[in-house]
Parts: C-alpha cells; sequence; structure tokens
C-alpha cells in the first residue's frame, strides 16, 4: 500500500497513537481477536456506568419528583456522553484510516523528492512531522551539533533558561516562572537593608549607581530570556553551519576538523565555568556572616545568565572562525588545483562563492539571534566594568577589609575577559577572510585563461563586499577598535564619576556645617 511510513509516523503520530493505546482506545495491534475483545470490554463498561447511574441516588439542586425538564435534561446529557463515547470507540476500532492516510502522506513525501526533485524545506518539514521551524533542513547536524552546542545547550537547560522541548505551554511557563522569580528579588532587593560603604544620605550619587546597577542587570536579564524563549534561532544556525559542511566534503573531498571546533567549544565553557566558579568562591569567601551576602546570592544567578548568554555568542563567534579557516584551507588546496584543470577549477570556485555566501548569511542569522540581547550585556558589562573601579575607589577612601577590593578586582577581571574574547575572534576573522581575498585577488594578472581570470575577480568582488563583520544590534561592530574605544571610554567616566562624587559629597558636607551652624545660631 505504498512506502513505509515508519519514519513519519514517528515523528507525527507516534505520540498521539500513544495515547490512545494508554486510555485502552486501541489495541495496541490491529487484529480482529483484539478488537473484539477491546469492543465487548467497551460495552460492559458503558452498560455498567449506564446501569449504575440510572439506579444511584444522589443529591440534585432541582426538584426531584416536580422539575422533570431539568431531569430530562440530566438524563439527556448522559445518554448523549456515553452514545458518544460508544461511537468514537467504534469508530476507533473498526473505521480507523490512520494508517491509510499516514501513508498517503509518504507517497507525496516520495513524490516531491524522488519525482520532482524537493530537498528543501518542503520536504524536510514533512521528515520533520511539519515542523514549523524556519531553518532549512539540509542536513541532520548531529555530528557538529555534539562537537560545537551540545554542552552549552545543556548549560541553558540546567539553568533553566531554555525548555527541553520548544512546546508552546513550555515556554509560557518558564515565561511566567521567570517574571515571578524576578519580581520576588526586584522587591525583596527595594525593602532589603544591608549595610554600604556610603553615607546615604548624604552620597546620593552613589546610591543612584547602586539602584541602577540592579535595574539594568534585572532588565538584561528579561531581555535575555525572551530572546531565548521566542526569538532563538539556533537551530537554523545549525543547519546553515552544517550545509557549508556538506558542501566542502561533497565538493571538494574536505572533512572538517571537528576535534579544533571541539577544543574551541570546550575552551569557552571551560572559561565560563571557572568565572563562574571564582565569582561564587569570592562572593562567599568575602562576605559570608554578613547580610551583603543575601544580596550578592540573589544577584549572581542573573550575573551567571548573562555571562552564558555573551559565553554563547562567543562560541558561535568561535564556529564562524573555524570555518572561515577551513575555507583558507580549501582556498590554497583550490589555487594548487588551477595549474591542471581548469574547467573543474571554475564549477568548485563557484561552489567556493556559494560557500562563502551561505556562510556571510550565517553571520546576519546570528546577528538576528543576538539582536536585543547582545547590545544590552554589552551595555550591563559595560555600566560593571566602569561603575567596579569606582567602587574599588569608595571601599579604599573608606578604609573598608581589602576582602571586598579583591571581590570587586576578580568580578572586573571577568567582566573584562567577557568583553575581551569575542572582540578578538571577530578581528581575527576579518584577518582570515582578507587573506582569502588577497589569495585569489593576486593571481588575477597571472594566468591567461579569460573566463578563469573573470571567475576569480567575482570571488574576490564577492570576498571584498561581504565582509565579514558582526554588528550588535546596527548600534557597533565588534572588533578591537571597539574594544579600544571600551576601554578609553570606561577609564573616562571613573574620572568623571570619581570628581563627580567627590564635588557631591564636600556640596553636602558644607550644606549640612551650614545647617548646623544656622540652627546654633538661634538657639
Amino acid at each position: 500500500m505504498g512506502h513505509s511510513s515508519v519514519k513519519l509516523h514517528d515523528f507525527s503520530l507516534c505520540r498521539m497513537w500513544h495515547i490512545m493505546c494508554g486510555l485502552l482506545l486501541l489495541p495496541p495491534r490491529p487484529q480482529l481477536h483484539l478488537k473484539l475483545i477491546y469492543n465487548i470490554a467497551v460495552l460492559t463498561y458503558l452498560s455498567m456506568i449506564s446501569r449504575w447511574r440510572f439506579a444511584f441516588q444522589y443529591q440534585t439542586n432541582y426538584d426531584y419528583l416536580h422539575d422533570h425538564l431539568s431531569r430530562i435534561i440530566d438524563l439527556t446529557n448522559f445518554v448523549a456522553l456515553v452514545v458518544g463515547h460508544l461511537i468514537v470507540s467504534m469508530e476507533l476500532i473498526w473505521r480507523n484510516q490512520s494508517v491509510h492516510i499516514d501513508q498517503q502522506f509518504r507517497q507525496m513525501q516520495h513524490i516531491l523528492r524522488e519525482k520532482l526533485g524537493c530537498k528543501g524545506a518542503g520536504c524536510s518539514s514533512v521528515d520533520a512531522g511539519f515542523s514549523t521551524t524556519r531553518s532549512v533542513m539540509w542536513h541532520v547536524p548531529i555530528e557538529l551539533h555534539d562537537a560545537s552546542l551540545r554542552l552549552m545547550r545543556r548549560l541553558m537547560h540546567c539553568l533553566l533558561l531554555l525548555p527541553p522541548r520548544p512546546v508552546r505551554f513550555l515556554q509560557l511557563l518558564y515565561m511566567f516562572t521567570l517574571l515571578m522569580y524576578l519580581g520576588f528579588v526586584f522587591h525583596w532587593r527595594i525593602g532589603f537593608n544591608y549595610h554600604v560603604v556610603y553615607d546615604i544620605q548624604l552620597d546620593q550619587f552613589s546610591r543612584m549607581i547602586d539602584v541602577l546597577n540592579f535595574v539594568v542587570l534585572i532588565a538584561c536579564h528579561i531581555v535575555v530570556a525572551m530572546e531565548l524563549l521566542w526569538k532563538n534561532r539556533s537551530e537554523e544556525i545549525e543547519q546553515q553551519l552544517e550545509r557549508i559542511r556538506y558542501l566542502l566534503r561533497v565538493q571538494f573531498g574536505y572533512k572538517v576538523n571537528l576535534l579544533r571546533i571541539r577544543r574551541y567549544c570546550q575552551g569557552i565553557c571551560g572559561s565560563w565555568f571557572l568565572r563562574c566558579l571564582l565569582l561564587f568562591g569570592m562572593t562567599v569567601y568575602t562576605n559570608v556572616g554578613t547580610d551583603v551576602v543575601l544580596l550578592l546570592y540573589y544577584h549572581f544567578y542573573s550575573e551567571v545568565v548573562l555571562l552564558l548568554r555573551f559565553s554563547e555568542f562567543s562560541l558561535y563567534s568561535l564556529l564562524i572562525l573555524a570555518f572561515y579557516q577551513e575555507l583558507h584551507e580549501v582556498s590554497l588546496n583550490l589555487i594548487l588545483e588551477l595549474e591542471t584543470s581548469s574547467v573543474a577549477s571554475l564549477n568548485r570556485l563557484s561552489t567556493l562563492r556559494q560557500v562563502h555566501g551561505i556562510l556571510w548569511n550565517t553571520i546576519r542569522t546570528i546577528e538576528c539571534n543576538f539582536e536585543l540581547s547582545l547590545i544590552t550585556v554589552m551595555l550591563k558589562l559595560f555600566v560593571d566594568i566602569f561603575v567596579l573601579p569606582y567602587w574599588i575607589f569608595i571601599n579604599v577612601l573608606n578604609q573598608t577589609n581589602t576582602s571586598v577590593v579583591h571581590y570587586i578586582l576578580a568580578e572586573e577581571f571577568c567582566k573584562f575577559v567577557e568583553v575581551l574574547v569575542p572582540c578578538l575572534i571577530w578581528n581575527r576573522c576579518e584577518l582570515v577572510q582578507r587573506e582569502i581575498r588577497s589569495i585569489f585577488h593576486s593571481l588575477n594578472t597571472d594566468r591567461r585563461d579569460v573566463q578563469l581570470n573573470s571567475c576569480l575577480l567575482r570571488i574576490s568582488t564577492h570576498l571584498g563586499q561581504e565582509s565579514c563583520q558582526f554588528s550588535a544590534g546596527g548600534f557597533l561592530v565588534i572588533s578591537n577598535e571597539t574594544l579600544g574605544k571600551f576601554i578609553f571610554g570606561m577609564a573616562s567616566y571613573v574620572f568623571i564619576c570619581i570628581q563627580f562624587r567627590m564635588s557631591l559629597v564636600t556640596k553636602s558636607s558644607t550644606h549640612s556645617v551650614e545647617a548646623v551652624a544656622t540652627v546654633a545660631a538661634d538657639d
């Protein structure tokens, strides 16, 4: 009866079939003796329920002897329920056409794939159970996922940032739980009286910075969580990278170095874990036995979430760098082949240009995936990096415990490394892309084949127009230039805040002395 529908059934109807079998609506196998047993069991059960229902004396909210209309409606409702149950059960047992429907869908899939040559999102969405994902299911990225994003995805599941499955009710449950948690933390933080290193009455500037830092932290946490729940494009990015890996393997006979990718990704995840461990250890060491430790514990989860989201961005950046390095090696091998076969090289040059276009589109997809969270987290890191030296100045000025200064230095180091790594990665990506362009651009004058020269010129122009740059929400480009602006801006803001704070404290002290002198003169 057509092609086997096992694969499609596993993705689409398997779960519903298991539920029906669990409710004893369908026998586990469509055999005649099982159908008869299920039929007799349903009739026996409904007969017993009907007999018990009519003989059961229960309290009603109407006059059982005089209100005949309400009694008729009550009995009619029960009879309709039993008849409906009986019809549904008989139809499922004796007239079930789900296997036939499943096989017809399988035949449609076979015709689209074999007869019409359809291998895009349409056919693949049938394989995936008519998935609503926006990605092009080119190839199942099992090996690439295991080597790159599997560990990061598990960390997000453990931190309750992503539900185990992209189901709507799980996403809503995670969203409401997050909002309730952040609402509780915000309410507790506003009403919490804790010891601070500044004068709350006189030093209003330090109090404003303290509250602003907390509000920015909560806002960034909400933005990151909502973007992960509702605008997550990680599957689409994986599919595009897997398509590049597939083209490199099929068209060029080149296998992507998954060991290098695994080493890169383990380094990013290990760096995140060590920085979180350092922050947690310094939190316990510095503030144990004080009331500030509760405040930092509540903040710690949000800080870990922001660091993990930025580490995920660094992980995707390393994946782009790894694939650019693979393209560089493929380009070098292709240049060596130009000496022997120009016809085959023309086809491979066209494929290489297509691969670079897919990689460029992948970068744009990563920009959309981090459209809101990246710029907000960078804003939070910028605020932290210039605020933390200010708190060092305040603690040193007030001669507090030196362990607090050590904690602030550790947090400053963690935040600065978080900003430093992606800037260096994207600067390296741009350099590798320029090297690939120079490989083809320098050969234009050394070839006599006009068609080959034209193809080399096109790929060189293509590499020049689609440069490797990553924009954080359209506000800034991630590179070493941005890192320099970040550092100099941070240093300038630190000195401005210190001068502003000293002037405010001096002014407040002067007003206090004048007020005391005025009161004493009046007395």
